[in-house]
């Protein structure tokens, strides 16, 4: 707000100092082509000033529009990020093992370069997902900073200031669609060295009845002869991302299986209903579950209607409405301090269980026929992370030979065009796009195009 009333002052000094020059007997073209200029500016300033919380809501506007989501593509960073760190990793021991073994001139030829290289694409990827974080993040008091740039008479600051608004509007909107724009151009890549054509890359979100994420479970694929195609752990956001690199996921029908501790859900799963923009992109419903946090669940064993749930401090009040009388499965951490209440009674007892490396608490009790009103006041001690033996699903399609360098070539090359050409276009374009606004809003001058291009 500071920022606001500094730049309504300053459009306003603009304005009495385009009114003073003009009232000055002194018959001098310039002088009164300079004060209609501050005059033109201080109301064009102070438009820009008062249209303050437009900007915003058309940046939100977009973004909802648009389909902006920061979890997905935070998420789909660390996805790659982690990818590319196994891949350096894989090299610095395979280029150990060579100079040992007296392959030193295939390490320093041929390994050590490439490893050189995704660092360099690591680094790339992490300080422009680190930039547009900060500008979203930032993006009310740039903005601001930038309309009171703008207002800065004689133009002094005005091409900053234009850009500074520019640049926190079109990142904030477009910076979490480049994996959209990665995964689209990626698909015209040539084939790798597994079959492209059946395998897709693939978001999925677990929710439960009352579309609240179910945290950490595990996610499963089986074939038509039922063998196990892949195995996926969802994240405590219940999410689960895997690229063409980090594991895939496979283009025909097949069955799917989503477990927590002794809990089960299968599906037959086709992909090809899912896909958007060349990508698996779907959600799925747990439609008796309520997740109460991650690795609190309520499962209820008949089917229920989902009526409301409020979360107020510590306790959580889940109402349903049930045919007929029925068990629920209620499973907390161990550790946490919880207690369930019925109907306003009292549940007591419960067993502890051990699923994937977690200490589970497992509580089991009724609820009548009607609507049931479920509390649970609980004080969570955090939440620990299963340990699942993760099968990727690309593993078995991958033709990959050690006396085949050809093939590490060809995947690091194809990470270096993914995770560093084709983020720092899209950077490009979202640059070229914020001068084009920053031009709209009368500011971007050729000076500030070539301090910012290089050109």
């Amino acid at each position: 707000m500071d920022l606001l009333v500094t730049a309504f002052y300053l459009s306003t000094l603009s304005y009495y100092l385009g009114v003073l020059l003009k009232a000055i007997p002194i018959p001098v073209y310039g002088l009164k082509k300079l004060a209609n200029t501050l005059i033109i500016d201080g109301v064009y300033s102070a438009v820009i000033a008062f249209s303050f919380r437009i900007i915003l809501w058309i940046v939100e506007y977009f973004s909802i529009l648009l389909g902006v989501d920061w979890e997905s593509y935070t998420g789909w960073v660390l996805t790659r990020f982690n990818e590319l760190l196994a891949m350096i990793g894989f090299l610095k021991i395979l280029g150990s093992v060579l100079s040992r073994s007296g392959l030193s001139f295939i390490s320093t030829g041929l390994v050590s370069p490439l490893a050189s290289h995704l660092t360099t694409v690591s680094t790339t990827i992490i300080v422009l997902y680190t930039a547009s974080m900060v500008i979203n993040r930032l993006k009310e008091t740039l903005i601001a900073l930038g309309i009171m740039l703008h207002a800065v008479p004689f133009r002094l600051t005005r091409s900053v200031g234009a850009v500074v608004i520019s640049v926190s509007i079109v990142f904030s909107i477009a910076a979490p669609l480049m994996p959209v724009f990665v995964e689209k151009v990626s698909q015209e890549t040539p084939p790798m060295p597994y079959d492209q054509g059946e395998v897709y890359s693939a978001s999925l979100f677990f929710k439960d009845m009352f579309n609240n994420p179910v945290g950490f479970g595990v996610v499963e694929g089986y074939g038509s002869s039922g063998d196990l195609i892949y195995r996926y752990l969802v994240n405590e956001k219940g999410l689960v991302y895997k690229s063409l690199y980090s594991g895939g996921f496979p283009r025909f029908e097949h069955t799917l299986v989503f477990g927590f501790a002794d809990k089960h859900y299968m599906v037959v799963f086709n992909p090809s209903r899912h896909v958007v923009d060349g990508m698996v992109n779907a959600s799925l419903k747990l439609p008796d579950a309520a997740s109460l946090g991650v690795n609190r669940v309520l499962f209820f064993n008949c089917g229920v209607e989902p009526l409301a749930q409020a979360r107020s401090g510590n306790s959580t009040v889940v109402i349903v409405e049930a045919r007929d009388s029925c068990s629920v499965e209620a499973f907390l951490q161990s550790g946490d301090e919880a207690v369930i209440l019925v109907n306003g009674s009292i549940i007591e007892g419960g067993v502890s269980v051990s699923w994937s490396g977690l200490s589970l608490w497992k509580t089991v009790f009724e609820i009548p026929s009607g609507v049931s009103n479920i509390t649970v006041v609980a004080w969570f001690k955090g939440y620990g992370k299963p340990l699942v033996d993760e099968r990727f699903f690309t593993e078995s399609l991958v033709d990959f030979s050690l006396l085949e360098p050809e093939s590490f070539i060809y995947w690091v090359s194809l990470a270096i065009v993914d995770l560093m050409i084709l983020p720092l276009v899209y950077t490009a374009m979202l640059v070229t796009v914020s001068l084009a606004v920053a031009r709209l809003l009368g500011g971007a001058s050729p000076r500030v195009v070539k301090l910012l291009t290089g050109v």
